[in-house]
């Protein structure tokens, strides 16, 4: 099974200036472009994955990307509530008072500060789509899972190095519409072979 970590497409937030202020997460909608790059995804999708499902973030720019994609392959989305952004925004703030926050919490979760909530929180949602998916691994057919930036961070960090540091904030970072292709397979519940076909890919890696 074929699994694709999809960023979002380009949203409000992202296409602001430095020196802006990034809206709240209910106001923060996809752009022209963020929907023209969940277009382009779709019809790549079709024709490199399987049968492919799209299960989402509950966010709104999640929620319109899956919601184009499944449009354009012609399938539902199912929400998944554990794929939603670890640092929510509540209200409209400067980026400027944002980063420290993003900074702190990632040398929180690096260093497994088990009384911190939100690292908690991220891995527990973590774990959570790891069941989903593994729950999944019996379908003869490929997944899409909508998120954020941050939970592929963290999903790709437990995966891989059970939340280890693993640069994925310096080489891997998503960029808006970009995505990770995994293929695991499973039995009994459990991963039995997971592998990286491509990291921050904008195209689907040719098959070799």
């Amino acid at each position: 099974m074929k699994i694709v970590l999809l960023r979002h497409g380009e949203s409000r937030s992202v296409a602001r200036s430095d020196g802006a202020t990034c809206p709240a997460d209910d106001r923060n909608p996809l752009t022209a472009d963020g929907t023209a790059q969940m277009e382009a995804f779709a019809a790549r999708a079709a024709e490199a994955l399987n049968r492919p499902r799209v299960f989402s973030s509950d966010m709104r720019r999640a929620r319109e990307s899956a919601d184009v994609i499944a449009d354009r392959i012609g399938t539902a989305v199912e929400i998944w509530p554990e794929l939603r952004e670890v640092l929510s925004v509540d209200q409209e703030v400067s980026f400027e008072s944002l980063r420290p926050q993003f900074r702190d919490f990632w040398q929180r979760f690096y260093l497994g500060d088990a009384s911190d909530a939100l690292v908690v929180r991220a891995r527990r949602n973590a774990e959570g789509v790891r069941e989903r998916v593994l729950e999944q691994a019996g379908n003869a057919s490929d997944i899409v899972l909508v998120s954020h930036g941050g939970m592929i961070e963290v999903l790709m960090a437990g995966l891989f190095a059970s939340y280890a540091r693993v640069g994925y904030t310096v080489e891997y970072a998503l960029r808006p519409g970009a995505f990770h292709l995994l293929e695991l397979t499973a039995n009994s519940g459990k991963i039995r072979h997971l592998r990286l076909h491509g990291a921050n890919c904008s195209a689907f890696p040719r098959s070799r």
